[in-house]
């Protein structure tokens, strides 16, 4: 049998990094990962709507010659800085 040297321990720097990194590593002091799949800067999250809201939804972003994905992207980005407003239905032009 070869005689191995001791591994060497990363000790911390100071008292106080030792506490941090104690406390850290600790099960309850873990910050939960969020949810989700990071493409690129952006990250993909799953929904659940209703089959009609989600054909409502495909049509209003073909009209606008927009995928579904920028749809729902532009509709919280213009509910986030404009607020919600509920209104009566879209009135069409004839």
């Amino acid at each position: 049998m070869a005689i191995q040297k001791k591994p060497k321990t990363q000790l911390p720097v100071s008292k106080n990094e030792a506490v941090e990194n104690f406390i850290n590593s600790a099960p309850d002091a873990k910050i939960p990962a969020s949810k989700g799949v990071v493409k690129g800067r952006k990250q993909q999250i799953t929904i659940t709507m209703d089959p009609e809201l989600i054909q409502r939804i495909d049509e209003a972003a073909a009209e606008n010659g927009q995928s579904r994905a920028a749809f729902i992207n532009m509709s919280c980005i213009n509910i986030l800085d404009y607020g919600l407003q509920i209104a009566g239905k879209k009135k069409s032009s004839e």
